[in-house]
């Protein structure tokens, strides 16, 4: 079985990070090996948010780890601490879950779906604006604005 890695950058979510982490049921658990939460020096309570909704799983609670960048280096710079993570622990696959809820931790499974079917995968690549994917907690402007700048990048409108 492959060791997968579910890294979640976070920047002020501290409202949404306990409905990512609470997403979190027995049965994806038990399909990954650690989840890491990277909070990128937000300003507001995402650390203890995080922690708080760790402490309140049942099962599975000891996978997760919250670590706190020394400064803000953006969101790439959380993906190169997931990766040197992933790297430096001996996983097999890197999975980045936003921490502001606008996707569904469920739908990790999906991404371990196409891993198990191939697993020579080198990347797998979701995007909130792929043709049937849903939005969740993304507002009108927001999507409209993407549309606009970045017209070429979209295949349809969501409904």
């Amino acid at each position: 079985m492959s060791k997968i890695l579910v890294a979640i950058p976070c920047y002020n979510c501290e409202i949404q990070i306990k409905r990512v982490i609470a997403g979190f049921d027995e049965n994806l658990l038990d399909k990954i090996e650690k989840v890491i939460i990277i909070d990128n020096q937000s300003k507001d309570d995402t650390i203890n948010s995080a922690i708080n909704a760790i402490k309140t799983k049942t099962i599975g609670h000891d996978k997760f780890n919250v670590f706190r960048n020394d400064n803000n280096y953006g969101l790439g710079g959380s993906h190169k601490v997931a990766f040197n993570f992933g790297f430096e622990n001996g996983m097999d696959y890197v999975i980045i879950l936003h921490g502001d809820d606008q996707a569904k931790t469920q739908e990790i499974n999906n991404f371990i779906s196409e891993i198990e079917r191939n697993d020579e995968l080198a990347a797998i690549l979701g995007s909130r604006f792929m043709k049937n994917s849903k939005l969740y907690g993304y507002s009108f402007f927001r999507t409209y604005g993407n549309i606009a700048l970045f017209p070429r990048t979209v295949l349809s409108l969501p409904k």
